[in-house]
């Protein structure tokens, strides 16, 4: 029986089905989707799956269908050590996706391997660089992949994991705060855990100053001296998390949002809680809600606050490059800043072009860039470490 125009079906599938017949989905629609909705349909589109999913949709008796594949996603779960836990939704996912995926692990690094695709992002054609960690008292350390640090001039101990580091404070922290330094270069990323289980997922090119022992002082610092980073923060309403920008500050109890800071706007995203974004002297005050974003502008200190779909602003953590409307200019400089490249555009007027869509960072950028060049027309192309930016010549 055929089910597209049920009404009473779940959202996402009315949208899947939609596309699959050839109808065009306005914004609104797609903004009423979770992140994981849109990314599922997203990539059954990027690999042609929609009808195919649509079948398996009017075929299966979900309660019957997800007893016997949820042994396979047990079996599968516990060879790969991720554990399978899904909303109800997903669990309607995982038996449409499950022939089309081979083992099923697409769905489940989905949901619950975000972080491990994110580590396990393919580093071909990316540049050499590697991160460094400057210690308070000016000693910097090399950070290689899978290289155990263990701080031994003081209380806080750290110990770095693949592309992160782990921070545990002890008993004795001491009454003057102590700060590290992160400098993550072009084409690499980074996780900092600090010791009170605030999480920081930290992008290309970004500085990053934040005191370890935070028992200290009266509030939680962190100073984004340049850069990109995704704060989750531990609740502690007795000590205040603030993030420093220059001229502005975030401040919150517990909660997670994105900072942005790479151009003269500095934009500040939520995706959880609360936050109040403020100039240094406390003039411009905004707050916060979900799904809202502040706009502070860095030359004339002014704070604008909108309401944005927050996806494409912090999916960059997770693993998956998602642009929504972006100029190509501002398209081409975060790829060349993931991939460690330059970016040479043979005619500036293409700069102005504007572009939508999502991919997965763990592909290697020639496979991004040609999806780039089969829906724009440009033709894209490598040439040492620099992206070269043309308009197309084929009619």
């Amino acid at each position: 029986m055929n089910k597209s125009y049920n009404t009473g079906l779940p959202e996402w599938e009315q949208i899947l089905r939609a596309l699959n017949n050839g109808e065009e989905i306005s914004d609104d629609r797609y903004q009423k989707l979770s992140s994981d909705e849109r990314l599922l349909i997203s990539q059954l589109q990027e690999n042609q799956k929609l009808a195919e999913a649509e079948n398996h949709l009017d075929e299966i008796d979900l309660t019957s269908d997800w007893f016997s594949i949820n042994a396979r996603l047990a079996a599968i779960a516990k060879e790969e050590r991720i554990k399978p836990l899904f909303p109800n939704w997903l669990r309607y996912a995982a038996v449409i996706l499950l022939p089309l995926m081979v083992g099923g692990i697409y769905l489940l690094s989905i949901r619950n391997s975000k972080e491990e695709r994110i580590m396990a992002i393919n580093k071909e054609d990316r540049g050499l660089k590697t991160p460094i960690l400057i210690l308070s008292d000016g000693s910097s350390i090399e950070l290689g992949p899978k290289k155990s640090i263990t701080n031994l001039s003081g209380p806080q101990v750290f110990v770095q994991e693949e592309n992160g580091i782990v921070y545990k404070t002890g008993e004795n922290t001491g009454a003057i705060p102590i700060f590290n330094t992160l400098i993550i270069p072009r084409g690499a990323e980074y996780k900092l855990m600090l010791g009170d289980g605030t999480e920081v997922w930290i992008n290309a090119d970004t500085k990053i100053k934040y005191q370890v022992n935070l028992d200290a002082a009266k509030t939680r610092e962190v100073f984004l001296e340049k850069g990109e980073a995704f704060f989750k923060v531990a609740k502690n309403p007795k000590r205040p998390f603030i993030v420093h920008h220059g001229n502005m500050n975030v401040e919150v109890l517990g909660t997670s949002f994105n900072i942005n800071s790479y151009s003269n706007t500095t934009y500040t995203t939520l995706t959880e809680g609360k936050v109040m974004v403020s100039t240094a002297n406390g003039e411009n005050r905004v707050e916060l809600a979900p799904n809202q974003q502040a706009n502070f502008n860095k030359l004339t200190g002014s704070i604008e606050k909108q309401d944005v779909d927050v996806f494409s602003f912090v999916a960059w953590k997770d693993g998956i490059l998602a642009f929504e409307n972006e100029t190509m200019a501002d398209l081409m400089e975060q790829i060349g800043r993931l991939y460690d490249y330059d970016i040479d555009f043979k005619d500036n007027s293409l700069k102005q072009l504007h572009y939508s869509g999502s991919t997965d960072k763990t592909n290697d950028i020639k496979k991004i860039l040609n999806i780039i060049q089969k829906t724009s027309n440009l033709t894209l192309t490598l040439k040492e470490r620099t992206i070269i930016v043309e308009k197309s010549t084929k009619n």
